[in-house]
């Protein structure tokens, strides 16, 4: 069985991994510390429900927040699930998101799968790693064919 990595430790091999395969150039900055701060997540589902328009459609989420002294404006936009049944639903990012992020960047760092890709970060994984990742933390995902 694996020791798990203490956010500390986690924290510093992000930031190596990130640093190793993002370009050194000016133009590119590592703004993990930052992306971390964001208040992306809401937590709470009972007023999820009361903020939907015609109980499906939710509004863009504006959250003020400081970070190192400095004032920053985050916009949320809910994602929007179409089920089968064509039905829609949209939903805003929420704890289970959360794992999952931190489980692929768990992958990204141990498995050396990060990637650089036109200008963006990325890694490379699969549903079946995904699920067994989460899995080591205590969380299971259904993956739907």
């Amino acid at each position: 069985m694996r020791n798990p990595k203490t956010g500390q430790q986690l924290k510093a091999d992000l930031d190596s991994l990130f640093q190793t395969f993002l370009p050194n150039e000016e133009r590119y900055s590592n703004t993990i510390d930052l992306y971390d701060a964001l208040p992306k997540y809401f937590s709470n589902h009972t007023i999820m429900r009361s903020l939907r328009k015609s109980g499906q459609y939710l509004p863009v989420l504006k959250r003020e927040f400081e970070h190192k002294g400095a004032m920053y404006v985050l916009y949320v936009r809910p994602a929007r699930i179409v089920y089968p049944n064509g039905e829609e639903m949209e939903y805003y990012p929420t704890h289970r998101e959360e794992l999952v992020e931190e489980a692929l960047r768990k992958i990204a760092c141990d498995r050396l799968k990060g990637v650089y890709l036109d200008d963006g970060a990325g890694v490379q994984f699969t549903l079946y790693g995904l699920s067994k990742e989460l899995k080591e933390r205590g969380h299971d995902i259904r993956v739907v064919p």
